[in-house]
């Protein structure tokens, strides 16, 4: 082929590019450079200016609205956050205005959420994260947000970054919103799509991810596609998630398989797989898995609470042993019988007290922490008595000072004199000093009295 025809279908191609303003290069891995928002902000606009511009008919005054007041609409947010005022805030006026009046310009903005142009449609999904990071009302903006048949890319990007980075709950995180992102050519939109599973019962999507994952060539996207079982999963992708964890090496993979362990729905066979395994994989390994679990210990986490427990009433030396014993004393010992999360860690009291050597190890602990809070209990008592001994000679010496005060006063009357505030000083030093100690035999005997 001689060169000038070479040149000829290179500019061919070139111009069918540029006809239909593509790049040539939309495959599977298609990126388009994302710019958030593009505007002008108008000389001698302020906040109101652009308000009035929000349904607007002229597409580019809109968008300029939009964008500008995107830097205020947390602001907006706040205002209805915590509801109308009640009628004996000394604000009420001030603040039922400014509820009014965010309620106002949401409504206003919502509109542009179903706008067919798409810097117009992204510009309001970005408003309303914003505003939501501010009202905290998902309830309201989530199922709003989620239901948006966006026109392009960008407005779909915005739309899945929404509903990731405020947290929308599972419900509102539609099939056809993930398979949207999923199916999309741009990384971006696919990526957001996996993040998003995370936060949702992902199940039906995870055959199709696990035969994905083999294909996969970068780090990067193997990780979005682990963390894609962050949501929930069942058993056939709990075999996977065990293969990876076990091939794994120390570093980002590991670090997400050990998070994603906790989302299986089966906890007890995440349990009886360590414990039959643990000898037989790397101890980096387990200890990493055990300490995850201990780390997420909370009230509100029963996984957790179960986990640790059903390893303190294992005969599994090496998982003992990756537990933080005193930390897990400590908590326990502080946690009261009334406090309203006693109930949440119950599990847990129950294996302390059926953990063989860990439970004799347990109750030697409450009895030193007992002995040193009665000690620390007469320690106070004593300072009490010592104090109400001393007390008596502080009075004494009050009582002379203030005599000694009053002759000084008396005598520069007399003499029409002012008085040496220097000479007075003792008296206050005094005063402040008794009055301090009194305080603290008062608190003393107080917290005295509450023990007895």
């Amino acid at each position: 082929m001689k060169p000038q025809i070479h040149k000829r279908l290179a500019l061919i191609a070139m111009l069918i590019c540029f006809l239909t303003a593509s790049s040539c290069e939309r495959d599977e891995d298609y990126l388009e450079p994302f710019t958030r928002v593009q505007f002008v902000s108008i000389p001698g606009y302020d906040k109101g200016d652009y308000e009035n511009y929000l349904l607007n008919e002229k597409v580019v005054l809109r968008y300029t609205a939009i964008a500008n007041l995107i830097g205020v609409a947390y602001k907006y947010g706040s205002a209805i956050r915590y509801g109308l005022p009640k009628p004996d805030d000394k604000d009420f006026e001030t603040k039922t205005s400014n509820f009014h009046h965010a309620r106002e310009i949401l409504g206003q903005v919502k509109t542009s959420l179903n706008s067919s142009r798409e810097s117009i449609q992204s510009a309001a999904l970005l408003f309303m994260s914003a505003f939501l990071s501010g009202a905290e009302n998902h309830e309201e903006i989530c199922p709003l947000v989620g239901s948006v048949n966006t026109v392009g890319d960008k407005a779909l990007f915005e739309q899945l970054r929404l509903m990731q980075i405020r947290k929308c709950d599972a419900e509102f995180i539609t099939d056809r919103l993930i398979e949207q992102g999923l199916k999309s050519k741009n990384w971006n939109n696919r990526s957001s799509a996996l993040l998003l599973l995370g936060q949702r019962d992902g199940q039906q999507y995870h055959p199709k991810i696990i035969s994905n994952f083999s294909e996969a060539e970068s780090e990067p996207d193997r990780l979005l596609l682990l963390h894609a079982f962050s949501g929930r999963y069942s058993r056939e992708s709990f075999s996977f998630i065990r293969q990876q964890l076990v091939e794994s090496q120390p570093g980002p993979k590991r670090d997400v398989l050990v998070g994603v362990l906790q989302a299986y729905e089966d906890q007890h066979a995440v349990f009886s797989w360590l414990n039959e395994n643990s000898h037989l994989m790397d101890p980096t390994l387990v200890e990493q898995i055990v300490t995850a679990y201990f780390d997420a210990l909370a009230p509100t986490f029963a996984i957790a609470i179960q986990f640790i427990s059903d390893i303190l009433m294992s005969d599994n030396n090496q998982l003992i042993g990756y537990l933080k014993i005193g930390e897990l004393f400590e908590g326990a010992y502080d946690t009261d019988e009334d406090d309203e999360e006693y109930d949440e860690i119950a599990p847990l009291f129950i294996a302390l007290e059926n953990a063989g050597d860990i439970t004799v190890q347990w109750h030697a602990y409450q009895n030193d922490r007992d002995r040193k809070g009665e000690m620390q209990r007469l320690r106070k008592l004593a300072e009490t008595r010592a104090l109400n001994a001393a007390l008596p000679d502080y009075y004494e010496a009050l009582q002379t000072l203030e005599e000694t005060t009053e002759a000084l006063y008396r005598n520069a009357d007399e003499n029409g004199e002012l008085i040496d505030q220097n000479l007075i000083k003792p008296l206050r030093e005094l005063r402040d000093k008794l009055a301090l100690l009194e305080h603290v035999r008062d608190t003393d005997q107080s917290i005295h009295d509450d023990t007895n």
